[in-house]
């Protein structure tokens, strides 16, 4: 039997989630458009190639071309930046949601700082997925924004951006009872005094090492990061 050699692997690839190929609204030429715009951004949210050169490599003329991104920053999926004496900038937005009821469309508006905070510290183009369970946690903390961004922001300082190791902060301090920033602030309070008088200094000991923050027990979550 003929050995299969795969050649392909060199050439690159463009990761695009379900979601685009999914979406009933989009047709197949915004679909193509929004897959090289993706690959242009890399790793990033952004990317400005020029219109001929876009439509060059999607082989489509300069107006069809226009009609696709239009269509798609009306959509949602997209902005679109004019540069002077440049090409657009195109700023691939988090994904817009299938059609919701009326409760779902109220809480998404309402947890709009969590969605923001999420996606300018965490991946800055995410899923409905991510959404769905930074809505669902809201629920959980009886609609308390500040404690979900509060545990964003620890993700941030440990350098374990994941929607997992955020679940894993949040679900912690469920299982302790701690609903409000202002329990968790004054649990961590108390925590400091607790190990200050571990340590025999009355204080709140040694700082922890550098890129960290002592009012903290990031030990709870140490398992988790991965």
């Amino acid at each position: 039997m003929d050995k299969i050699i795969d050649n392909t692997k060199s050439l690159g690839f463009t990761v695009v989630d379900n979601y685009i190929l999914d979406y009933a609204s989009l047709n197949a030429m915004e679909q193509i458009v929004y897959v090289h715009l993706k690959k242009y951004s890399a790793h990033s949210n952004k990317c400005f190639p020029g219109i001929s050169r876009l439509a060059e490599a999607i082989n489509i003329s300069d107006n069809t071309l226009r009609k696709s991104l239009k269509s798609l920053k009306e959509k949602g999926f997209i902005e679109i930046q004019p540069r002077l004496n440049s090409s657009n900038e195109y700023i691939l937005l988090p994904y817009p949601e299938y059609p919701l009821d009326s409760h779902k469309e109220n809480k998404q508006g309402e947890i709009s700082r969590v969605l923001k905070a999420y996606q300018d510290n965490i991946n800055p183009v995410f899923g409905s997925m991510e959404r769905e369970k930074l809505l669902s946690w809201y629920e959980t903390f009886q609609s308390q924004e500040d404690i979900i961004i509060k545990a964003i922001e620890i993700a941030v300082i440990q350098g374990v951006r994941k929607i997992r190791y955020i679940e894993s902060i949040l679900m912690n301090w469920h299982g302790m009872g701690i609903k409000t920033l202002e329990q968790l602030e004054a649990y961590q309070k108390q925590w400091e005094e607790r190990r200050g008088k571990k340590n025999g200094n009355g204080g709140a000991g040694e700082d922890n090492e550098a890129g960290s923050d002592s009012r903290y027990d990031f030990s709870k979550f140490g398992d988790l990061q991965m």
